[in-house]
């Protein structure tokens, strides 16, 4: 069994590292996920669900290339992100994004992957496709989302991916930009 993080894009579909949903080495897509919003030791507060069909970027899956390291996850049905609603997200220019403190909330092996913590820091470069970031992220926490407060808004701009080998650097994501959320 494996952790990840993830988090509501949608009414169904919860957005993940691509590694998170598939991986070549143990034979393609993940036979089944779970999705357990706000999950806390043993507790399910909202309760959880099966995906019922996953996806990964044809990029990643053809050549493990990390600027396509995302996925997608689909629900049965809406019960969960009635409960804790979505994401947007925003393709920020670079400029907004260098000075902004970057957020995430996952669940973090070294903790045990069983509760949620929250770390901030900030960006160390940019490319159109990638975010490289200074924070304190280890393995169980790809696929969870890099979000900005800007304007009082929160939106997604990146896809947590790599962590660095035992939470060292570098820290990367997959900006989002209309086409990964496509």
């Amino acid at each position: 069994a494996f952790i990840c993080s993830g988090f509501f894009i949608g009414p169904r579909a919860v957005g993940t590292a691509g590694h998170c949903v598939y991986s070549r080495d143990n034979g393609g897509f993940a036979s089944s996920i779970q999705v357990i919003p706000g999950r806390n030791g043993d507790s399910s507060p909202f309760g959880a669900q099966f995906a019922v069909t996953i996806f990964a970027q044809n990029g990643y899956i053809q050549n493990g290339n990390p600027d396509f390291d995302y996925g997608a996850v689909i629900l049965p049905d809406r019960s969960l992100s009635n409960q804790v609603g979505y994401f947007g997200y925003a393709n920020y220019p670079n400029s907004q994004l260098s000075s902004a403190t970057l957020n995430t909330a996952g669940y973090p092996g070294d903790k045990g992957g069983s509760t949620q913590w929250y770390t901030n820091g900030s960006v160390a470069s940019l490319t159109a496709l990638r975010m490289e970031f200074a924070m304190d992220i280890m393995g169980g926490q790809s696929g969870s989302s890099i979000w900005v407060n800007i304007n009082g808004e929160r939106k997604v701009a990146a896809i947590l991916t790599h962590h660095g080998p035992h939470g060292g650097c570098p820290k990367l994501g997959v900006r989002v930009n209309q086409d990964v959320y496509n």
